[in-house]
């Protein structure tokens, strides 16, 4: 599925981390675009928001590893 085949509203996940972009492509979910951000100049991948995204998502952000004098 490409970025012209998505409905108009659907939700969309943008994701600028490689170590993302190769966790979800282990788990068969691959983006529908990319982009360059004007802001950072990193390419971004664009995902179509999926249950299976928000349960990665909450697994990563449980595993992600601290900040130095962060909580």
């Amino acid at each position: 599925m490409k970025i012209h085949d998505i409905p108009v509203d659907a939700k969309l996940y943008k994701c600028g981390s490689i170590n993302q972009w190769k966790a979800l492509e282990k788990m068969s979910i691959f983006h529908v675009d990319t982009f360059v951000s004007k802001k950072t100049k990193r390419t971004i991948r664009v995902y179509i928001w999926t249950d299976e995204i928000t349960d990665f998502l909450i697994e990563w952000s449980k595993n992600k590893p601290k900040k130095e004098g962060g909580e």
